[in-house]
């Protein structure tokens, strides 16, 4: 077996789709049971299934000769592995109330994934390795700052540095347009904002608190701008190399 990574990542993938069937919903309840204002309406972790469906394809891609040796496929094989790990990891830790340690879990998640898009985006800038990544790191950045959210509420924490919820929840929005936005250029990525504006939509749909949603609102108009002026720019580009 030349590349034993590809068979590991079945493994590790299989695990995953495993212990989320296995959750049966109860995060969602969990979460439910938990207010705060940096919460996405239900619908909008249907992108789970997007993101599960299109890594299951790339997982096919893995096994097909024309892709079975390429370097790339070797590189992220043990990361894609670890995220896997943390992903399952996550779960268990977030069905058992374990909210500090969700927290902890989630942040490798998200540096597991920062890795295997690194190296996705030095040695290529096309869709067919990079376009799962951006969906699955865009989503999980915005889960991690859910999740942050969520654990304070559950410590009890109201207040910090004398900012309350929908303080802190407007000044993460607008850090959540700053590294979109930054993530555009650096990477002229269109997949990974727009994954935020999913979720900030949401956000504005289970939000009644109408400073929230104003910098929601104001947020989701940042992003489309950026994403317009990335895809006008790529359009140019393109232009100019013909």
């Amino acid at each position: 077996m030349k590349n034993k990574w590809i068979w590991l990542n079945w493994v590790g993938f299989i695990f995953t789709i495993a212990v989320n069937a296995l959750d049966g919903g109860k995060t969602g309840r969990i979460s439910d049971s938990i207010f705060t204002l940096f919460k996405p309406a239900g619908y909008a972790f249907s992108i789970w299934g997007l993101i599960y469906t299109i890594l299951l394809i790339w997982l096919i891609l893995q096994t097909i000769p024309k892709f079975k040796e390429h370097e790339l496929a070797k590189k992220i094989g043990p990361w894609f592995l670890i995220s896997c790990l943390f992903n399952a990891g996550w779960i268990v830790s977030f069905t058992f109330e374990l909210f500090v340690v969700s927290v902890v879990v989630i942040v490798g998640l998200l540096l597991s994934l920062i890795v295997i898009y690194s190296k996705i985006d030095r040695e290529t800038k096309g869709l067919r390795f990079k376009l799962p990544f951006s969906l699955y790191l865009g989503w999980v950045s915005v889960a991690t700052i859910a999740d942050i959210f969520l654990t304070i509420n559950a410590e009890g924490v109201t207040s910090w540095l004398g900012i309350g919820d929908a303080g802190w929840t407007m000044i993460m929005l607008v850090v959540g347009v700053i590294v979109a936005l930054l993530f555009i250029f650096a990477n002229r990525d269109p997949i990974y904002p727009l994954v935020f504006v999913w979720a900030y939509i949401a956000i504005n749909f289970e939000s009644d608190n109408g400073l929230v949603d104003t910098a929601v609102l104001g947020s989701v108009v940042l992003l489309l701008a950026g994403y317009i002026f990335l895809l006008v720019r790529m359009r140019r580009r393109v232009s100019v190399s013909k």
